[in-house]
C-alpha cells in the first residue's frame, strides 16, 4: 500500500482541522467502501489507503510524528527522540527508510575501543 502523502490521499491541506479530515474520509469512504464495491479489489485498496490516512492524521500524535519524520515516523520501532538528537548532531538518515542510525541499548563504546587498540580490527595496537 503507497503512503507517501497521506494528505493527498485524503484530499485535505497540510493545516486542515480534524472535522475536515472526518468530513473527507467519510466521503471518500462512502465512495471506496467493500461493501458498496463487491469484488472490486483496487477499490478495496484505495479504501484500506484511505483508512489508514484518517487513522494517522485523526489522531494527534500519530499525526505529529507523520509530519517530522514522514511514514518512517510511524513505524513502532521509530524512536523521535534518537532520530533528532541524530539530527542535531548532524546525521544523515539512513537510505531506504528514512530511519536514524541506532545502535541500540547493547552498544558498549568500551568494548569497542578495547578491541580497536588490541588489534582486534586489524589495526593499531600489534
Amino acid at each position: 500500500m503507497a503512503k507517501a502523502d497521506l494528505y493527498a490521499t485524503l484530499g485535505v491541506a497540510l493545516d486542515a482541522d480534524p472535522d475536515s479530515i472526518r468530513k473527507a474520509f467519510r466521503k471518500l469512504a462512502r465512495r471506496y467502501h467493500p461493501d458498496v464495491n463487491q469484488d472490486d479489489p483496487v477499490k478495496a485498496e484505495k479504501f484500506k489507503e484511505i483508512s489508514f490516512a484518517n487513522e494517522v492524521l485523526s489522531d494527534e500524535k500519530k499525526r505529529s510524528l507523520y509530519d517530522e519524520f514522514g511514514v518512517s515516523g510511524l513505524d513502532p520501532n521509530f524512536n523521535a527522540e534518537q532520530a533528532r538528537a541524530q539530527h542535531r548532531w548532524g546525521g544523515e538518515p539512513l537510505p531506504g527508510g528514512g530511519r536514524y542510525a541506532n545502535f541500540g541499548g547493547d552498544f558498549d563504546l568500551d568494548e569497542l575501543l578495547g578491541r580497536f587498540s588490541r588489534g582486534g580490527f586489524g589495526g593499531f595496537g600489534r
